[in-house]
């Protein structure tokens, strides 16, 4: 006990020390821990407040840049008096803003008075909601409303833009914008990580969006009622603050209901009036859970190496006893393994088993010949060999007179572990102990099946032959001397006669004519002379009367045995199908190059290196090239015709989409394999020409990309009447600006001409006051024909033709006070004011 007691003492100092390191090294792992987790989590907040900002940023920016439009819009002649052009600039202002829902008229009194799209029962209805428009007609103010169901029944939100005639309020222009347009295009396709997701709630706290269904549409206060965390968040929220939050939400999976914790980031998106606000939240452990594994892992090391060190000083005190029974099992594996060698080296098979059947021992070559392992028949009973009752049957009978005699001997049918069967020589004896009793059973097999199988393949393999021979699904002869000896099923079907019908025959019955038959009778024996095999396409005459195209293929069986020399096989292949096939193939691509050559839109097509394969009509109307000249070209010979150099244009970019595409075109598309494009053309004649693309790749029946395609289109008429609008579009906005000035000083004039009249009439003649007054009245006259010139050109420049008195045109200046001025300084000119009429 003393010898014992020593070590441990010694080896429980160790363990104390051991545990108390293991204790410090934890407290360091979970400080680390914790620092790590905070600073994923910084990171993972991070990123949702880029998330948040971009989305809330993209939101604010959409709603700015269409009410700047509507505003625009607003502001419109047209659009105020609602002519029809007002309302063809209604359609086209929806047509290009293809995200809203509906653009309506107002009039004053809150009724619609036209919308887009058009649907007559809602005109002369009142606006949806009064409130809002009212909050317009009394401020004057644009207005963003809260999200609310429109009359089409899809979630929308209204923006109000106020509309006014000659600084009065004349209704507004309403847009009603689909909530779930938005939200798809900047909110959805939010994911931070598997899980994480974002939700918008409105002023009044009402979920706008949330992929939580049945959340939109209700306050976020009733959705989250059970959850306080939410509910302090959200109140922020709807005050317009930002911030980072931490909550607990349920996360549902069929019936089970898990609580996970989120890390929240929340923003307001500002919208003039109003405002919303953004939350971008991600399950804590999508960013932890790795961190949370190293974790646990880390535990379970320590747990394992704990486990580990209990069981080192387990084995420490039992390894005096366990030296001694090793040293005796030593000796007798030792000899064990020295009969197992002995047994090894015979050829035979040796099994042991007990009384029982149960086998205990086989040496190398019973496992060699079972396909067993020694692990896998070891324990288990003989009757394995036998693979079936009958074979159980044998097994258990020769142990019965075994037991019975002492010995048996006979020949047995075993099977391999692959179900192969074996014949063997069997010698099996009883085995005694010293008192005579018996201990074991021992069995002794000598291998026959290799000698028996030979035999039966031998038999077999004739019967094979033949039978692969007939069912092959290529139709077979055995021709010998010109004979037909031997046919097979598919050579029936192909000619339409039984085997009854052409063995015996001459080959020459199934030929169209005699020349025909020597013809490939004498390309046969030819090509067999010098190569062995010979191969030839022919007619062959079925039966019925009908010709097939058939590909004959003859090769001479074994020619190195001379019994052998005169047998020839042929194969017979009916190609007619296959034939027709091809035709209408050819057919049909001579029809689609007919189809490219004749589109009356310039088309080119290239392979995927880059060369010319079509090249139709009117191509080479547009550049002058002729396909003769561009075909099978390529390095971008197409290019030069329309651009004068060597360059990628619209086709390459569609065949290589990886390619950067330049900026020489002025607008560019791509949907998908299809990509649209616009450019000038300097080298087409007479030069300086507008196209348009349209560029496809090609591919095959697999879907793999065999080339391009491009449809050229001159559209620089197209494009001068663009300009030519434009243009016209400038003078339009000029005229009704001189217009609206002209009016403003008419009413000017018409004030200073009405008192100048009357002032020349209650002033005396010879007054210098009258004087004045009639200068003052010839000035105005003169500023009422300047105002006409300004209403013409808001006439778009229709001008009246009157005769002109130059006499009084001249005197009336002579009497302005300019020439009066203007005398003084010159008193030596004499004036003459008798001018002859010419008409």
């Amino acid at each position: 006990m003393k010898l014992r007691g020593t070590p441990i003492v010694k080896y429980w100092r160790y363990l104390f020390f051991i545990i108390i390191f293991m204790s410090i090294a934890s407290v360091l792992l979970y400080l680390s821990y914790e620092d790590i987790r905070h600073k994923m989590i910084d990171q993972l907040n991070v990123r949702q407040r880029i998330h948040a900002k971009q989305a809330a940023v993209s939101i604010e920016t959409f709603f700015q840049e269409r009410i700047a439009s509507l505003k625009q819009l607003a502001e419109n002649e047209h659009i105020v008096t609602l002519d029809d052009q007002g309302m063809k600039m209604m359609q086209d202002f929806h047509i290009s803003r293809g995200e809203q829902g509906v653009i309506s008229r107002i009039d004053k009194e809150g009724r619609i008075i036209y919308a887009v799209p058009y649907e007559p029962k809602v005109i002369q209805q009142s606006v949806t909601r009064m409130d809002d428009f009212l909050f317009v007609r009394k401020t004057h103010q644009v207005f963003i409303s809260d999200v609310f169901t429109g009359r089409r029944g899809f979630k929308t939100v209204l923006v109000h833009v106020p509309v006014f005639r000659e600084g009065s309020f004349h209704g507004a222009l309403t847009v009603l914008f689909p909530i779930e347009s938005i939200f798809s295009q900047y909110v959805k396709d939010i994911r931070v990580g598997q899980e994480g997701y974002a939700w918008v709630i409105s002023r009044d706290g009402i979920e706008i969006s949330c992929p939580v269904p049945g959340h939109v549409g209700n306050s976020v206060f009733t959705n989250c009622r059970d959850f306080p965390e939410i509910l302090a968040m959200a109140k922020k929220m709807v005050r317009g603050e930002q911030g980072i939050a931490t909550y607990h939400f349920n996360k549902v999976r069929g019936k089970e209901i898990t609580s996970i914790k989120k890390q929240a980031v929340f923003l307001p998106i500002h919208l003039g009036n109003t405002h919303w606000s953004i939350v971008v939240a991600t399950p804590e452990n999508e960013v932890t859970g790795t961190l949370d594994d190293f974790r646990n892992k880390l535990i379970l090391i320590a747990l394992l190496l704990i486990m580990g060190m209990a069981g080192f000083f387990y084995v420490l005190f039992r390894n005096s006893l366990l030296v001694e029974e090793m040293a005796r099992r030593k000796t007798a594996e030792e000899q064990i393994h020295l009969q197992g060698l002995v047994l090894d080296q015979i050829e035979d098979q040796v099994t042991i088993t007990d009384l029982s059947g149960n086998i205990s021992y086989v040496n190398e070559a019973q496992t060699s010949s079972s396909g067993y392992t020694r692990d896998e028949l070891l324990g288990r009973n003989i009757e394995l060999y036998g693979n079936s009752s009958e074979g159980s049957a044998m097994q258990k009978r020769i142990l019965r007179e075994t037991m019975e005699s002492g010995s048996w001997r006979g020949e047995v049918v075993q099977f391999k572990k692959d179900g192969q069967e074996v014949v063997l020589d069997c010698r099996t004896i009883l085995v005694r102990d010293g008192s005579g009793n018996p201990v074991a059973m021992a069995s002794i097999k000598t291998d026959m099946t290799q000698r028996i199988r030979t035999e039966a393949a031998l038999r077999q393999s004739e019967a094979a032959l033949r039978s692969i021979f007939k069912a092959t699904p290529v139709g077979l002869a055995i021709v010998k001397e010109r004979i037909i000896q031997s046919i097979n099923k598919a050579w029936c079907d192909i000619t339409g006669y039984s085997e009854s019908d052409i063995v015996g025959q001459h080959p020459r019955i199934l030929h169209v004519d005699e020349k025909d038959y020597a013809r490939v009778d004498h390309e046969f024996s030819l090509n067999l002379q010098e190569r062995g095999i010979s191969s030839i396409q022919t007619k062959h005459r079925r039966k019925d009367g009908v010709l097939r195209d058939v590909i004959l293929t003859a090769t001479a069986v074994s020619p190195q045995e001379p019994f052998l020399e005169a047998l020839i096989v042929v194969v017979v292949e009916d190609i007619t199908d296959r034939l027709q096939t091809e035709e209408a193939l050819r057919d049909s691509r001579r029809r689609l190059a007919d189809i490219i050559d004749f589109l009356p839109d310039a088309t080119l097509v290239i392979d995927r290196e880059g060369r010319v394969i079509t090249w139709n009509r009117a191509i080479e109307a547009l550049t002058g090239i002729r396909k003769e000249e561009i075909i099978g070209k390529g390095n971008y010979e197409y290019a030069i015709p329309l651009y004068g150099n060597r360059k990628p244009t619209l086709i390459d970019y569609a065949l290589h989409p990886d390619q950067v595409i330049t900026t020489e075109y002025t607008a560019i598309q791509r949907r998908g394999d299809i990509l649209f494009g616009e450019a000038f053309a300097p080298n087409l004649p007479p030069g300086d020409i507008h196209i348009s693309g349209t560029a496809s790749v090609l591919r095959d029946d697999k879907g793999k990309i065999i080339g391009a395609i491009e449809c050229i289109r001159d559209n620089t008429e197209r494009k001068r009447l663009e300009e030519r609008l434009k243009r016209a579009e400038k003078m339009e906005a000029l005229g009704t600006l001189a217009g609206g000035v002209a009016h403003d000083l008419n009413n000017v004039l018409g004030i200073m001409v009405g008192y100048s009249e009357l002032l020349l009439e209650m002033l005396p003649a010879e007054g210098s006051a009258k004087k004045y007054a009639g200068h003052i009245l010839q000035s105005s006259v003169k500023g009422g024909a300047i105002i006409q010139d300004l209403l013409a050109l808001a006439r778009r420049g229709v001008a009246v033709a009157e005769v002109v008195d130059l006499n009084k045109v001249v005197s009336d200046y002579l009497k302005s006070p300019e020439f009066e001025k203007l005398r003084s300084y010159h008193p030596q000119v004499r004036i003459s004011k008798d001018l002859a009429r010419t008409f």
